[in-house]
């Protein structure tokens, strides 16, 4: 677009209710390639815009040997198919949290906004203003290691290594079936507490976007690994830069009997799936606790999952000045790190 383009300039003049409504309309058109869970796109763009909060928000983008990158780069053409008409495009990383804000803010039914029971869940709010970079940067630091998932990042008792905040090479947070594989509530309560710290979240802050995000979110399949195919840049041209395409079935058809109502047709249940990481939040008494409260709260639940889901997906950007639209809150928090408004007498010359 040349250096000359200002996106701030320019994301004024979007008509973000088309690119809104052009989403919803995304999210129940299941496509045969990718198919949708539950037939809707919702919890799927949910997972990629949580997977994108720690790369493209902060200016970089997700080395292409992750493997989650195969989603997030079938979301990304999901939603190519539905570009706006109206001003200009929209970086992929503010795509990804408008849908997460609206998907979330509004489910496309009753029963998908079982957010701990409340109906008409409302979102704490969104700002745009990420900045995308299309390839990964030289100079960042993911770790020592140079195998995927591979741990050499601890030492001592179990001291995770600084800067970083994923346990494994590859991962985004935690190992969703337990420190390296060990499916231990506890100690997999141990490794969330202290990523989720080294993203500035407490307890509270912790539990309830984790218990919050997979209500709306569920979560990705683990189909045998060795069904997975090579990485994108060994994969045959027919895939088209998708890579990592599984030949565990086909991806459509019901997901089974069981207990669990569907969040989008009464008349089918599912059966239950809970990662390890998700019994840490009851086996650890601090998050037991917090729990608990949210079980018999959920007014309270939903106002906690509202707020450390916008920190979640906002804290890099910065001070609340560079946030772009008319979806900003007012309220501005402590961790957007205000800045005072400036007093000409201060700044100007004598």
């Amino acid at each position: 677009m040349g250096a000359a383009f200002d996106y701030a300039k320019e994301f004024k003049s979007l008509g973000l209710n088309a690119v809104i409504k052009d989403l919803r309309a995304l999210m129940t058109d299941s496509q045969d390639w990718w198919p949708a869970d539950f037939g809707h796109y919702g919890p799927f763009f949910i997972r990629m815009a949580l997977a994108l909060r720690r790369h493209v928000s902060r200016g970089r983008r997700p080395r292409r040997r992750r493997r989650r990158s195969a989603e997030l780069r079938a979301a990304q053409q999901l939603a190519r198919q539905r570009q706006p008409g109206q001003g200009p495009a929209v970086v992929v990383a503010d795509q990804a949290e408008i849908r997460r804000h609206d998907l979330v803010g509004r489910p496309p039914h009753p029963h998908g906004q079982r957010c701990a029971g409340v109906q008409g869940f409302k979102t704490f709010g969104f700002g745009a203003g990420r900045v995308d970079t299309w390839e990964p940067e030289a100079d960042i630091y993911w770790g020592p290691e140079g195998k995927w998932l591979a741990d050499e990042r601890y030492s001592g008792d179990r001291d995770l290594q600084s800067p970083l905040g994923a346990v494994q090479m590859g991962l985004i947070y935690v190992n969703p079936e337990g420190p390296n594989g060990n499916p231990d509530p506890l100690a997999a309560a141990r490794d969330i507490r202290e990523t989720f710290a080294r993203m500035a979240m407490n307890d509270e802050e912790t539990v309830a976007p984790i218990a919050g995000g997979h209500t709306f979110g569920k979560t990705h399949g683990a189909g045998d690994a060795a069904l997975v195919g090579p990485e994108p840049e060994a994969a045959p041209i027919e895939q088209q830069g998708f890579g990592w395409k599984s030949s565990f079935r086909s991806g459509k058809g019901a997901a089974g009997a069981g207990p669990i109502p569907d969040a989008y047709d009464t008349s089918k249940k599912h059966g239950p799936s809970t990662l390890t990481t998700d019994l840490s939040l009851r086996f650890d008494p601090a998050y037991e606790k917090i729990s608990r409260r949210f079980h018999k709260n959920p007014a309270e639940f939903a106002e906690a999952f509202a707020r450390a889901w916008f920190k979640l997906t906002h804290r890099d950007m910065g001070t609340i000045v560079r946030y772009l639209g008319p979806l900003v809150p007012k309220e501005h928090l402590i961790w957007q790190d205000p800045i005072p408004a400036v007093e000409p007498s201060r700044t100007s010359p004598p």
